[in-house]
């Protein structure tokens, strides 16, 4: 499926198809929040040790099916 993605979603699925971590700063703000398996990762430099971690201990696919976009009203 050929589908336009906002920049930071797009960085990120990109940032998947490397072991290099160094591309989720492209993704995440310095302060960001991922919530995972009842874990809640805070900040950028421990989210690249998140997702280095979830790389070595499990073999995924990542695939956008959709996309949408809510607008809100002015």
């Amino acid at each position: 499926m050929n589908m336009t993605l906002p920049p930071p979603l797009d960085a990120y699925l990109k940032a998947e198809t490397t072991s290099d971590t160094g591309p989720l700063a492209n993704c995440f703000a310095a302060d960001a929040v991922v919530r995972d398996e009842g874990r809640t990762i805070e900040g950028l430099e421990a989210i690249q040790a998140w997702k280095k971690d979830s790389k070595a201990r499990y073999q995924y696919n990542v695939e956008p099916l959709d996309v949408s976009q809510d607008v809100a009203p002015p």
